[in-house]
């Protein structure tokens, strides 16, 4: 029986690949340049393209349970619902998602529709397994790192209703718990929701008095302004992510993405602990960094 580890590369999979490596199971990732990465030697690593089924089905074969994690991209959608037939015919037989909090009602961000989408295919094709929804990642502000210290501004146009962000190692621990319970057999038969978040709401109004505390400077919101955003995301990454992540900060900023008191029990009780908190983040960034 082996576990399959999609997005083996990104900070999730990573993580995920580290923190299983020595768990006793048959552990294998799929990456598309196997001979640049670096993995535990316990895990195999294994040549692998959301946009090529060929080597989809080579990566599954043998799989039981398979973590799926799909960037975020225009064929998003095509590569999840690929990736969860070609599982269903390899005979995988438990799949955890990786998906997004309350992704059902905020289909107009291009990436949470996919996401919808692909978590439907699960259930109908009848899996077992989980379906991760977390918030908004803390470590994406490690992209903010060098403004927020070369010119004193936080540049994520999150708004001032508020978001339950969600640490990455949080969400890591979470994944693991759910492969290694549906690996050794303590659980199956359904496909089970839980929400990933942090017991902090954060608003730019937070997140700049937390930044400022830990700096020691003043530091400044960028402001709402969502063409510059676009117009400033656009210069690193193709614009049909920066329009699509600029339509989920839309969303923060109109609705806001804020956990509930019951949600934020629940993922504590699936960690056997509480979520790390977003200032102990940006303590220990600023202490790595240093």
């Amino acid at each position: 029986m082996t576990i399959l580890i999609t997005g083996a590369t990104g900070t999730v999979g990573a993580g995920l690949s580290a923190r299983l490596a020595n768990e006793g199971l048959s552990i294998r990732v799929m990456t598309r340049s196997p001979e640049t990465s670096s993995f535990p030697m316990s895990i195999q690593v294994v040549k692998g393209d959301f946009a090529d089924l060929a080597s989809l089905r080579s990566a599954m074969d043998g799989v039981s349970t398979l973590f799926l994690l799909n960037a975020v991209c225009p064929d998003e959608l095509h590569h999840g619902i690929t990736a969860v037939n070609a599982a269903h015919q390899a005979g995988v037989r438990n799949i955890v998602y990786l998906s997004v909090m309350d992704a059902e009602k905020f289909v107009g961000v291009p990436h949470f529709a996919a996401k919808v989408a692909v978590e439907r295919a699960i259930r109908d094709l009848g899996f077992s397994g989980a379906v991760l929804r977390p918030n908004y990642f803390m470590q994406n502000d490690l992209d903010a790192l060098p403004v927020l210290i070369k010119h004193s501004v936080y540049p994520m146009v999150i708004g001032s209703r508020g978001i339950s962000m969600v640490d990455v190692r949080d969400i890591v621990d979470a994944a693991a718990i759910e492969l290694i319970r549906l690996e050794r057999g303590s659980r199956a038969g359904s496909v089970e929701t839980h929400k990933l978040v942090g017991a902090d709401v954060i608003t730019a109004e937070v997140a700049t008095e937390i930044w400022s505390s830990e700096l020691g400077k003043p530091i400044h919101y960028v402001g709402d302004d969502l063409t510059a955003a676009e117009e400033q995301m656009a210069k690193g990454m193709p614009l049909s992510i920066a329009f699509d992540l600029c339509r989920m900060f839309e969303v923060f900023q109109t609705n806001g993405f804020i956990a509930s008191s019951n949600d934020v029990e629940q993922f504590t009780s699936l960690l056997g602990r509480s979520p790390r908190s977003y200032r102990s983040f940006v303590r220990e960034t600023l202490s790595e960094f240093a």
